[in-house]
């Protein structure tokens, strides 16, 4: 049957981003953020279109004459990826295929409402067939149902000896927790289970090589795997569906496929058909002849073209055959959603768990009880508070759904194996206990909670929501016995899952605990923000006099395991951020005396030091708070969350270390305060300096002389007076670091020394850590001495520097961040000349650092330094990288992502700390601006301390950012850390333009790019020593890729995304540049510059 030939315009997202080479009509053109704009044979046939809601009349206007729509289509869902409006444009039919409203945020009161708003003549779905009955009750015109429509076979040869025994073709992620459940459950009960992912094709030969295909629905529904698996000639046993889905108004099971309602049935299934291999092959044939007998593409496009041309539908085709569609109505928009909302909201607890009681106690509006019977592992039970038998409400009986509720006494529940089950296996049965919340205001909710055994709270509000006040006072209530709210629509709170009604202690700290170790599961953050809110709520209450109790109590351990946890690093919901501004009211320098206690501690959850505007030192804070107080306003983000807030936290660390280092300095001998010194060298973390532009020199040198302090109080020597140096030729130069591995840093110490004349230098290697790996060896022989320190203690490494007569000691590690071994150790006098270069990214501020090696490109002003600058011709900076490439274990293809044609890929492997929110919002705005673009991130790299909990954290403060720029999130790719630098070299070649970070530009990172001649950016700020992306550029003579501004860093990132033949003229010239030995990878040059340098000290 061939396709029709009239003109259609459909404005098309294509189920899994794959269609039929034609879907209505020979004649169609396809409209999309999928499709590129084309032409064939002088006709239009594709046309793109923006992501998202647009508007269709910019299209219109592309479209010939000739090729005027005599139907439009819309196919939608819940991803709100494709939204044309303006359609009354077109005077033509207009169709909405409606596709998946089974899952993600408000998806039946998105698609209605757009419905709706647009005013489409008919509206369709293809396998939602539940659905439909809220689209009737919308106000919608010509709602039906027509099964498989979009399906695109693939129909394979008949499978005599199936290849595999049972298999599952699909997605088995994040958004699938049931079927994830189920083929666990399978593969641990020893069924040879074997899945795939892949291209339709690939699936559809799966599916024919398959003896047992199994289904497993996203929520419930009938999906697309049953009609692709049936085409393709397997034989297919699916999860049974609840008869609104209508999956057994096509099928007839046990003759054209068979159907499963538990894990133990779907285990005995498996067995049963593994044994009787005729059975699975003759079910398999009688449905393959069902479905190209009925539901081939060119008969559902006939069917559609009879219905929408006034011709005969079969009956159960239509939505009126739903009942609901007839009965259920609404008095306006808002009463409709107020009753879809806690549908969705069931629905969505469907999907992620895999059995689910729901009991409605009392009276609750019939609708709710209507809408939610169509979910597959949904008991309903309805419980009369009097004991007395309870009838179906009348609307339930106009559906004829009275026989899908259980109804029960209070009495009854106790005894119920439904709910006995319960106390076995609540990770996978819960209960939901819906209620009035009348009940609360009544005092017998939380009796009732104690006597019905559920996870999950939703109360119904008939006399409309709870005001501010009352709310606040039920949350408080609630909290006590452990439930948090989840949810204002409905107003749902939930009950800890891991335990049973009122857990104890530990079960709280086991909130924390699964937010650590699952920080990608959005329902352990809902609760772990919600024990935040819960705990904060707790100190704003508790009474002044009980605060030094609490804070050694649980409920100090709890706000510990709160503040120790990456939750402050993680994005804050609206909800959060409307709290945090309150809390930043009540933690205030007007606050009372008598509650600034209580503010600070729940201030202290929700944010870091820097983000309250209050002089800490000078509050009347008590003196049993000190120890908590000193460890916070020390604490530093690792994730910056709002433009300015790495100026903030400089400005915060400087007034406070200044109130330190006066303190402690004028109070030599206070125990007390020495003991401040002592954590404030543990806690103080200078690596936000990095990003900040302002002048750390103040800051720095306190920061020194508070170390010294500490060791002054030791009775340790700091100062020593080395005798005349002797008349040796060489020049005795020791580099001193914390170890030599394979690292940036080594590559940066090595190349200090390794074509240094060894005719006019001795070599001393200082290391404090061993590792006796092969490129620790290597780096030995380039040394006349190595002197491990590792298992020395201080005072003896200090001896042994000494005693080696050193006439410079060159710093190889970083001095300025952490107060490390190593830097109490340089904070001695240990050699005749004691340097630094690049390895601190600022002055260090020690009295006994001389001298500082930067480069012209990279030097500050010397009134910036506490040391003597001495400077070097270029960058300053100069790499031996390994000249044997690791193996490539991991290989990420561009294929693998699949782009649309002439999509420009940024990327960017700088260290995630190093993407403050300037960047991220910068970079939010370049793709905004450059549609056809997308960004890959590798920003978890070896060359920092891992940090794999704070990985979700930042991903989401990244989507948050794209979110706020009206950016797609699927165009932002996260690239966890890869093994190699052969591997993340491998990742870089898929791209056409890297994006450094900035202020802090990582010579290590843009080296990657470099190596590889890809087109890069970067930007170049006053604090000259971080910029070293820039400096490497300008040391190759590419100044044009060096920009001073974010709106420069963009515009050049834009005109290189936009201009191929630019983009090759810049990978040609950085070819060129690296062909000739870059100064920042030429050692023996480098080393001549050095050598220099060196004698002119002595």
């Amino acid at each position: 049957m061939p396709y029709p030939t009239f003109n259609a315009l459909l404005f098309y997202q294509p189920p899994g981003s794959v269609h039929r080479p034609t879907i209505i009509s020979e004649n169609e053109i396809l409209c999309g953020a999928s499709f590129k704009t084309e032409y064939r044979f002088n006709r239009l046939k594709q046309l793109e279109a923006p992501i998202g809601t647009y508007d269709i009349a910019p299209l219109l206007a592309q479209i010939p004459a000739a090729q005027y729509p005599e139907l439009v289509v819309v196919r939608a869902d819940a991803t709100r990826l494709n939204f044309p409006t303006n359609l009354n444009l077109l005077k033509c039919p207009k169709l909405l295929i409606v596709g998946d409203t089974q899952h993600l945020e408000t998806p039946i009161r998105t698609l209605t409402d757009y419905a709706v708003q647009e005013g489409f003549d008919f509206v369709m779905s293809d396998h939602k067939r539940q659905h439909l009955h809220f689209f009737k009750e919308a106000g919608c015109k010509n709602v039906f149902w027509l099964p498989g429509f979009n399906v695109y076979p693939h129909p394979q040869p008949p499978c005599p000896n199936p290849e595999y025994p049972v298999s599952f073709v699909g997605q088995i992620g994040p958004r699938h927790p049931y079927r994830y459940y189920i083929l666990d459950e399978m593969t641990a009960w020893g069924i040879p289970l074997e899945t795939f992912s892949g291209s339709q094709e690939k699936a559809a030969e799966v599916y024919a090589k398959s003896q047992i295909n199994l289904n497993v629905s996203l929520n419930g529904d009938l999906n697309m795997r049953v009609f692709e698996v049936l085409s393709s000639g397997g034989f297919l046993l699916t999860d049974k569906l609840k008869p609104e889905a209508g999956l057994e108004t096509l099928f007839e099971v046990g003759k054209h496929l068979d159907t499963y309602d538990s894990k133990a049935d779907l285990y005995q299934k498996i067995q049963y058909y593994l044994n009787h291999p005729e059975l699975t092959q003759q079910i398999a044939k009688e449905g393959c002849n069902l479905f190209w007998q009925q539901h081939q593409p060119e008969q559902k496009v006939q069917q559609l073209l009879d219905h929408l041309q006034g011709r005969f539908l079969p009956s159960f085709y239509h939505a009126d055959a739903d009942l609901r569609s007839q009965f259920v109505t609404s008095q306006n928009t808002g009463d409709r959603h107020q009753h879809i909302a806690f549908y969705e909201y069931i629905q969505e607890q469907h999907r992620q768990i895999p059995k689910l009681n729901l009991i409605i106690w009392g009276d609750c509006d019939p609708r709710w009880i209507a809408d939610v019977v169509d979910l597959s592992r949904l008991e309903i039970y309805l419980i009369s508070p009097d004991g007395k038998t309870t009838s179906p409400p009348p609307l339930i009986q106009d559906c004829q759904l009275g026989d899908r509720i259980e109804y029960l006494a209070p009495s009854d529940i106790a005894q119920h194996p439904q709910f006995r089950e319960l106390s076995i296996d609540n990770l996978s049965h819960q209960t939901i206990l819906v209620v009035d919340i009348q009940q609360f205001k009544t005092g017998q909710l939380i009796p009732l909670l104690k006597s019905v055994l559920a996870h999950t709270l939703v109360l119904t509000c008939p006399q409309g929501f709870p005001s501010p006040e009352e709310l606040e006072c039920l949350n408080q209530e609630l909290f006590k016995y452990y439930f948090f709210q989840i949810s204002f629509d409905p107003l749902a709170y939930r009950l800890n899952v891991i335990t049973q009604f009122n857990p104890s202690f530990q079960s709280l700290l086991d909130i924390v605990s699964n937010y650590q170790k699952n920080p990608g599961d959005r329902q352990a953050l809902y609760l772990v923000r919600q024990l935040r809110k819960a705990v904060t709520q707790q100190w704003l209450n508790i009474a002044y006099s009980e605060l030094p109790d609490q804070i050694d109590g649980q409920l100090g351990d709890l706000h510990s395991a709160l503040l120790d946890s990456p939750l402050r690093q993680d994005t804050l919901d609206e909800d959060d951020r409307r709290f945090f501004e309150k809390l930043k009211q009540l933690f205030s320098p007007k606050t009372p005396e008598s509650r600034l206690s209580q503010a600070f501690l729940a201030a202290t959850l929700y944010g870091y030091p820097h983000q309250f505007p209050v002089p800490y030192h000078d509050l009347p804070f008590p003196g049993w708070l000190n120890e908590f107080l000193l460890t916070y306003v020390l604490s530093t983000p690792r994730i910056f969350q709002d433009s300015g807030d790495t100026e903030a936290y400089h400005h915060h660390l400087e007034n406070w270390l200044s109130y330190l280092h006066q303190n402690i300095l004028n109070h030599p001998n206070s125990p007390s305060w020495q003991a401040v010194n002592e954590v404030f060298a543990e806690r103080v973390n200078c690596t936000p300096l990095y990003f900040s532009q302002r002048s750390p020199l103040r800051l720095q040198k306190k920061r020194a002389e508070l170390l010294e302090q500490i060791l002054y109080q030791q009775r340790s020597p700091l100062s020593y007076k080395f005798p005349p140096r002797p008349p040796r030729t060489k020049i005795r130069l020791g580099v001193l670091a914390n170890n030599y591995r394979d690292n940036p840093q080594t590559h940066y110490n090595l190349a200090c020394i390794k074509d240094l004349d060894r005719n006019q230098f001795e070599i001393y290697l200082y290391s404090l850590q061993i590792t006796k790996d092969a490129y620790e060896n290597y780096c030995w022989n380039y040394a006349d001495e190595v002197v491990p320190l590792g298992h020395l203690n201080l005072l003896q490494r200090v001896h042994t520097i000494r005693s080696d007569d050193l006439d410079i000691l060159l710093i190889g590690s970083n001095l300025v961040t952490r107060s490390s071994p190593l830097t109490f150790l340089c904070s001695y006098r240990l050699a005749r000349h004691q340097i630094t270069n690049l390895s601190c990214l600022t002055t260090t501020g020690m009295r006994h650092i001389d001298g500082y090696i930067a480069g012209t490109l990279t030097a500050n002003h010397p009134i910036d330094h506490s040391e003597t600058l001495l400077t070097l011709e270029g960058s300053g900076l100069c790499f031996d990288l390994p000249q044997d490439k690791p193996e490539l274990t991991i290989k990420i293809e561009r294929s693998q992502w699949h782009l649309p044609e002439n999509t420009t890929v940024f990327i960017s492997a700088a260290h995630f700390r190093t993407l403050h929110p300037e960047v991220r919002q910068t970079w939010a705005k370049l793709l905004a601006e450059t549609p056809n673009s997308i960004l890959v991130l590798h920003p978890f790299g070896d060359d920092w301390r891992p940090h794999p909990e704070l990985e979700m954290p930042f991903f989401r403060q990244m989507q948050q950012v794209l979110q706020q720029h009206q950016v797609a999130l699927k165009r932002l790719l996260f690239v966890k850390s890869l093994p190699s630098s052969s591997d993340l070299h491998y990742l870089l070649q898929q791209a056409d333009i890297y994006l450094d970070s900035f202020p802090h530009s990582q010579a290590s990172s843009v080296l990657h790019p470099l190596q590889l001649s890809l087109p890069l950016v970067t930007l170049e700020t006053k604090q000259r020593p971080l910029c070293q992306g820039a400096a490497l550029l300008r040391e190759l003579g590419l100044d044009d890729l060096v920009t001073q501004t974010p709106e420069a860093y963009r515009q050049l990132a834009q005109k290189l995304a936009e201009n191929p033949n630019l983009r090759q003229q810049t990978q040609q010239q950085l070819q060129d540049k690296m062909a000739t030995s870059p100064p920042f990878l030429n050692s023996q040059q480098f080393a001549q510059n050095l050598s220099h340098l060196y004698q002119n000290l002595l």
